[in-house]
């Protein structure tokens, strides 16, 4: 194993999206906005770096995104579902800035 990873600077952004999403969704449960979505995000945020953290123990050669990007193109069940993670908690920020600046157009 090579041991390169990527940056420390990308790891801190990682983690505090992570963590801002965490409490932005529990914002939205506590203020029953968008409940159902909010509480799946919850989930998916705690679920997807734990299921991309052993996936990316096991990688030979590249960073973790390299890693990534090349398991999908080979079709592996863990890469494709860190990406669907990701892609949901992205979504879900979507939703949540539109959901900001339109509140009447989108209800519970």
């Amino acid at each position: 194993m090579s041991g390169e990873t990527l940056p420390g600077w990308f790891w801190f952004i990682y983690y505090l999206f992570l963590i801002v999403t965490l409490f932005g969704s529990s914002i939205s449960i506590w203020k029953k906005k968008n409940v159902g979505l909010s509480v799946f995000t919850v989930f998916i945020t705690i679920l997807t770096p734990l299921l991309f953290l052993p996936f990316s123990i096991g990688r030979t050669r590249g960073n973790e995104f390299e890693h990534l990007i090349s398991q999908t193109l080979q079709a592996d069940m863990f890469a494709i579902l860190c990406l669907l993670g990701f892609s949901l908690i992205i979504f879900w920020w979507v939703f949540f800035i539109i959901t900001l600046k339109n509140p009447t157009k989108i209800s519970n």
